[in-house]
């Protein structure tokens, strides 16, 4: 086990794995309370079973075993049972300590609080009829740990063990929970208390979306996404029923793409797409180009955003998930129309009442112009526009073809000195 107490009545740590296991917490932290977040298939996984552990609290009669499942690796589950599981953990605290409804923030434990980490040692037993070979000597048989301190759990005051697997994800996030709700901690201040003591990862995504749900009543919203990227046999996985199921998308003909339907409520969904292997070979795990993506650790995911009816629009994630920025923001803003020709570039509007354009009707501007010829030099627009090796002769090509129409257009010069550019080469410049 490897746990560390956050409050003087509240102990988060990873899962007991034998009876012994239970006599150790009941003995040296006087837990009165084992509450599990665990489900029948996490225990199965390493080969275990909760019913020795659920006996052993039984044999003892001073500890109980109270079990509230909520699915591993899964942020929208967590979300939904997290006020059912808060509530079961609030009763049991008022059952083993005297602290449950206290709400003085400053009763909080640190490093100097924690005792010691239990350590597991497996020294295979020596055989009673074992014989050594000749000439060589009986191994000798361990010594009893001298290490461990004597029970020190009456020293301490009464609390509840919560556990999850590792003790990383729903353990911690349950434990925020009860902080939040029921203790007086804001819910940033309860995550500095809780990693100051302990290194973990709890979704606090989640924990806030559960206290939207306690207070509006979990509305939910069709929500239907569509993939042009994909094909037969595609599923998808994650969104409101976890990375642990896959869901098959369905056809459809008027819109010609792929699509799935949901009610979720709001909030921040993740998911994947699974297609499978053509030569039968494992499916492939895959964002779609069809939707935006965000990274969430080392992993690539498509997000999707749920907002109620009538809600303002959140902030668009960037592809590369940081920093965010506004729709407004993502594309640079569209330059001006060009004048019409016979008109000023310093007056808007043409037609009759324009004055007549000196550069015949060609909208030239000195300034810009000189900006434009410097770029070409440098092999680059304004605007991260670059010209390419085409564009950059037929550029000198039209640029002495007017100065030859024009005679007079050499004595024209720009602030850098050198000869402007026509605007019809805009044509000829292609994005970066």
């Amino acid at each position: 086990m490897f746990y560390h107490r956050v409050l003087p009545d509240l102990i988060v740590g990873s899962c007991p794995q034998s009876p012994e296991d239970v006599d150790w917490l009941v003995e040296y932290e006087n837990v009165g309370a084992i509450f599990s977040l665990q489900q029948d298939c996490d225990m199965e996984y390493f080969g275990q079973s909760v019913a020795p552990i659920a006996a052993r609290c039984v044999e003892r009669g001073d500890v109980k075993h109270v079990r509230s499942p909520i699915q591993d690796f899964s942020p929208y589950d967590l979300r939904l049972q997290l006020p059912r599981a808060a509530s079961l953990l609030y009763a049991t605290m008022r059952d083993v300590s005297p602290l449950a409804d206290s709400t003085d923030t400053s009763l909080v434990c640190g490093p100097e609080d924690q005792g010691i980490i239990r350590r597991l040692t497996y020294v295979p037993p020596v055989p009673e009829d074992f014989a050594p070979a000749a000439g060589g000597a009986a191994p000798a048989r361990a010594a009893p740990a001298t290490d461990v301190p004597p029970p020190t759990g009456a020293s301490k005051p009464p609390c509840v063990y919560v556990h999850c697997t590792a003790g990383m994800g729903r353990a911690p996030g349950t434990a925020l929970a009860y902080m939040n709700w029921v203790r007086g901690f804001q819910l940033d201040d309860a995550f500095a208390v809780l990693r100051g003591v302990r290194a973990c990862c709890p979704k606090l995504s989640a924990i806030r979306a559960a206290a939207v749900d306690v207070l509006t009543g979990c509305p939910r919203v069709p929500v239907t996404l569509g993939f042009r990227r994909a094909g037969p046999g595609a599923r998808i996985a994650g969104l409101d029923f976890g990375w642990g199921v896959q869901k098959e998308l369905a056809y459809a003909p008027a819109r010609q793409r792929w699509e799935i339907t949901r009610e979720l409520p709001t909030g921040d969904f993740s998911y994947k797409l699974v297609l499978p292997d053509p030569d039968g070979g494992d499916d492939a795990w895959c964002c779609s180009a069809d939707h935006p993506r965000v990274q969430d650790g080392e992993n690539w995911n498509n997000t999707l955003q749920v907002r109620a009816a009538g809600a303002p629009p959140g902030r668009r994630r960037d592809p590369a998930g940081t920093p965010p920025v506004r729709p407004s923001q993502r594309h640079p803003p569209h330059p001006p129309p060009r004048p019409p020709a016979g008109a000023r570039p310093d007056r808007p509007g043409g037609g009759r009442h324009a004055e007549p354009d000196p550069h015949g009707g060609r909208g030239h501007d000195p300034r810009r112009a000189g900006e434009a010829q410097e770029a070409h030099h440098l092999g680059r627009l304004p605007g991260g526009v670059r010209v390419g090796v085409r564009g950059a002769r037929r550029l000198r090509a039209w640029g002495d073809a007017g100065a030859r129409r024009d005679p007079g257009r050499d004595a024209r010069r720009d602030s850098l000195g050198r000869r402007p550019v026509r605007a019809e080469c805009r044509a000829l410049f292609r994005p970066a």
